[in-house]
C-alpha cells in the first residue's frame, strides 16, 4: 500500500498564540503567472514598494541637469526622499539625499552613480552648472501590500520576512488568492517547521527568524 504523505498543516509549527483575533491577519498572495500551491509555514514577504521611483526638480533650481531613472532596492521606504546639492562646482557638484523620515542617507556627486537608502540613480550635468540649495524631490510610492513567497533578490520589500501562512493556498494563474497569516506575536513556531526559499543558507534562516522575532513570532527548535 503506497504511503501518503500529507501537506503541513498549522499545527505543524505554529505551537502557541496568544490570541488569533490580534495575531493573524486576512491578506492577499499575489500572482506570478502560474498557478502554484503555497504550504502552510511558508514565510512570506510583503510589496511594500513600486519602481522606478519619480525625481522631481525643484521650481527655482538654477541648474538643468536631469535627474536619470531611479532604482528603488532593500532598504527604501515609501514616501518622499530629498536631495539637495550642497556644493556647488563646474560641470559637477556634491549633494546630500534625506530620507522620508529627514535622516541623512548618503551623499553624491554629479555626474557619478549614487546608491543609499535603497536608490540608485545618477544626477547627470546639464548646460548650466547646479548651484548650492537646487533640489528634487523623489517619491517612492507604497506598492500593492500584497504577499508572495520570500525573493531572496527582491528589491521591492518581498526579501523581508512579513508573515507566515497559515493555512495552504492555491494561488491561481491569473488573480490573487485570499489567505490568512500569522501576521505578529505573541506567537511560538516550530524553526523546522517553516518554509523558507530553497537557496538560503543557515545564516539566511537565522536572519529570517531575527526578523520574525522582531514580528513578535519567537521560534524555538523542536518547539
Amino acid at each position: 500500500m503506497p504511503v501518503l504523505a500529507l501537506p503541513a498543516a498549522a499545527g505543524d509549527w505554529l505551537k502557541h498564540e496568544s490570541d488569533p483575533r490580534y495575531v493573524r491577519d486576512p491578506a492577499t498572495i499575489a500572482s506570478t503567472g502560474s498557478a502554484r500551491i503555497v504550504p502552510s509555514g511558508t514565510v512570506l514577504g510583503r510589496i511594500a514598494l513600486t519602481t522606478p521611483a519619480a525625481g522631481t526638480a525643484a521650481g527655482g533650481n538654477i541648474g538643468n541637469g536631469a535627474l536619470g531613472t531611479v532604482a528603488v532596492g532593500p532598504g527604501a521606504e515609501p514616501g518622499v526622499y530629498r536631495l539637495e546639492l550642497f556644493q556647488a562646482a563646474a560641470n559637477g557638484g556634491a549633494f546630500a539625499v534625506t530620507g522620508p523620515d529627514g535622516r541623512l542617507v548618503g551623499i553624491g556627486r554629479v555626474g557619478v552613480a549614487f546608491a543609499g537608502g535603497g536608490l540608485a540613480f545618477t544626477l547627470a550635468d546639464g548646460a548650466s552648472d547646479f548651484a548650492a540649495g537646487d533640489a528634487f524631490a523623489i517619491t517612492v510610492a507604497a506598492g500593492s501590500g500584497k504577499l508572495v513567497e520570500l525573493d531572496p533578490a527582491g528589491a521591492l520589500g518581498t526579501a523581508v520576512p512579513a508573515a507566515v501562512l497559515v493555512d495552504p493556498v492555491a494561488v491561481p494563474a491569473a488573480g490573487d488568492a485570499l489567505a490568512l497569516v500569522l501576521a505578529r506575536g505573541p506567537a511560538l513556531v516550530r524553526a523546522d517547521g517553516l518554509a523558507w526559499p530553497e537557496s538560503y543558507e543557515a545564516d539566511d534562516i537565522a536572519a529570517g527568524l531575527a526578523r520574525l522575532a522582531h514580528l513578535g513570532i519567537v521560534a524555538r527548535t523542536g518547539a
